[in-house]
């Protein structure tokens, strides 16, 4: 009768070990807000935005006067779809690696003033 009781200990233990590794995993990873106002997402952002205006001009706005102009080459349509892969491409940079937390000793630092800090209040 003894070893359910070992056997939920143990599943208990383990369960304790799996929660305080995810909360530590938490702690650790920034939070969505901090992803999104990361500097590599507004410019995705810019990027996948124009690059939509430009793949839509180059879809059903580009008249043969100006495919003349371009060589004959659909210009908006190709820099259209640059831009969004560009912008794609800032967004999953920024999302595999995103933006950690400053550590305490860089938040001391800042609290002292920087690395340049002269001792002046």
């Amino acid at each position: 009768m003894t070893e359910p009781h070992e056997k939920h200990e143990h599943h208990d233990k383990h369960e304790h070990h799996e929660h305080h590794g995810i909360e530590e995993t938490l702690r650790e990873r920034p939070g969505l807000a901090a992803i999104l106002f990361d500097l590599r997402s507004v410019i995705g952002l810019l990027f996948v935005v124009y690059g939509l205006v430009l793949t839509v001009l180059g879809l059903i706005g580009e008249t043969p006067e100006e495919l003349a102009k371009a060589g004959g080459l659909a210009l908006n349509l190709w820099m259209g779809l640059s831009m969004l892969i560009v912008g794609i491409i800032f967004y999953v940079w920024a999302f595999v690696k995103p933006p950690m937390p400053p550590e305490p000793d860089e938040m001391a630092q800042i609290d002292e003033g920087g690395p340049m800090h002269m001792g002046h209040h």
